[in-house]
């Protein structure tokens, strides 16, 4: 879930994942290695993809799709 509610708790929602990608803060990264950093802290692959979006969406990060390398917003 991308936001939390009864059943999910903020912790467990994309939004309270969001902290974990941002603080990694690694220019350049290949989408591989940045999940095998922070792998322990999702539940799922879907989870982490969903946080990634959601960060996307909200201009944190930009992700080229042909490198497969995350930029962060400044």
């Amino acid at each position: 879930m991308i936001t939390p509610n009864k059943a999910i708790s903020l912790k467990e929602s994309a939004l309270g994942h969001l902290g974990v990608i941002l603080k990694v803060r690694v220019e350049g990264m290949d989408l591989i290695t940045l999940y095998h950093k922070v792998a322990d802290q999702f539940e799922s692959l879907d989870q982490f993809l969903l946080t990634l979006d959601t960060l996307y969406i909200l201009g944190r990060i930009d992700v080229n799709v042909t490198t497969r390398v995350v930029n962060y917003a400044p």
